[in-house]
């Protein structure tokens, strides 16, 4: 196999399901192009049609052409929407033509279902000097037999009843009325009301005659200094000396609640301990002991809210310089670096020292003919540095 280098295109950022690969040009063009990808683990090391499996699947090329020099293929759905996740590095082998090559799966839209979009009915729109209320569009035959109309419009309603008053006859031919209806004219205040009204004032004067003299001996009583009484307080004893008890006059000690203690203010040598920093603790201790599971737990949200000194414990758990499974089952080292990057936006003091131990042992592979720790050097080195440099 001939090592080749690959790049890695989005096709269709919109709709999805596509990714574009370019890679070196054989000297005989195939008649298909298929391609296996595997991942640096052995346990289901291959990407096959459900996801990561034990034993090599090959995918067929949607299509591919030669193109300046290059073979450029496309993979469709069935590669995109599998199991594949950003960041991470895996190797394709092409049979076909005898190349191998590394490459970091990144920023490739899966399958998106676009939905249809149902124009609404339209309403019909009424006609001109039609109403738009739920009676008759030309009129409606009013109560009494008068027919009414719409402006605009002429009532097409036949009287049901007889015209009232003088002048009601219908002339003209066919019955129709020959000019518009007047409506009778409206009366003032009702009678009633007016009755209602009188009887009001009068009981309202009524009702300020009979409270004028009593109004006029209170203030006489006050001018003399008398004290106004009335008969039930009269016919109430006057308290004695002999029921003023000490009871009574002594505070109720049983039902009286006791003092509250003030509050213990804290001493300040204790402060609130953080949740993140708390269950970024319990993850490290867990990963002591060996039990991955709940280290994932807890420190699963402290990544996900990019709390600093979680961030780098991840990147260093994945990064392949000192690599043991735990938190991560293979090793990788885009995300490790992404990782250090964010850990060091977080001004987290120990993540420059350890970016620099990656860097240096990816130097020493690629030094040594590794292409993968090239291409993780070329790809994803150059901002995990500046972050770290500021």
């Amino acid at each position: 196999m001939n090592q080749t280098g690959i790049a890695l295109r989005n096709l269709d950022p919109q709709r999805g399901g596509r990714a574009e690969l370019t890679i070196d040009a054989p000297e005989i063009m195939p008649a298909r192009l298929s391609v296996a990808i595997r991942r640096g683990t052995q346990n289901k090391g291959f990407l096959g049609p459900s996801g990561w499996q034990q034993s090599e699947h090959l995918f067929m090329a949607e299509s591919f052409r030669e193109e300046g020099g290059k073979l450029v293929l496309v993979l469709g759905p069935d590669v995109v929407d599998n199991e594949l996740r950003d960041f991470d590095v895996v190797e394709m082998t092409f049979p076909e033509v005898g190349m191998v090559g590394q490459v970091a799966w990144e920023g490739i839209t899966r399958s998106v279902q676009l939905s249809e979009i149902v124009p609404e009915p339209k309403t019909p729109r009424a006609p001109a000097g039609a109403s738009s209320g739920t009676g008759d569009p030309a009129g409606t035959a009013g109560t009494g037999g008068s027919t009414t109309g719409t402006p605009g419009g002429a009532s097409s309603g036949t009287e049901t009843g007889t015209p009232t008053g003088p002048g009601g006859d219908t002339g003209g031919p066919g019955g129709g009325t020959t000019g518009p209806v007047e409506p009778p004219a409206k009366s003032g205040l009702p009678r009633w009301l007016l009755i209602a009204a009188v009887l009001l004032v009068v009981l309202v004067a009524g009702a300020l005659a009979y409270l004028k003299p009593w109004e006029k001996d209170e203030i006489a009583q006050t001018e003399e200094g008398q004290t106004e009484t009335t008969q039930d307080a009269e016919s109430v004893p006057p308290a004695t000396a002999e029921d003023a008890t000490p009871e009574e006059t002594a505070p109720d000690t049983e039902t009286a609640e006791p003092a509250t203690p003030p509050a213990e203010e804290p001493d300040g040598t204790a402060p609130p301990t953080d949740p993140m920093q708390a269950a970024y603790e319990r993850g490290r201790a867990a990963i002591t002991a060996g039990d991955c599971a709940t280290a994932k737990s807890e420190l699963q949200s402290g990544l996900d809210a990019g709390y600093g000194p979680t961030v780098l414990l991840w990147a260093e758990q994945q990064d392949s310089a000192d690599f043991t499974p735990c938190l991560s089952e293979t090793s990788n080292d885009v995300r490790a670096l992404d990782n250090y990057r964010k850990a060091c936006e977080a001004k987290v003091p120990e993540a420059k020292a350890a970016l620099q131990v990656l860097l240096d042992d990816l130097q020493r592979r690629a030094d040594e003919g590794d292409p993968v720790a090239e291409d993780v050097l070329r790809i994803a080195t150059p901002k995990a540095v500046a972050a770290c440099s500021e």
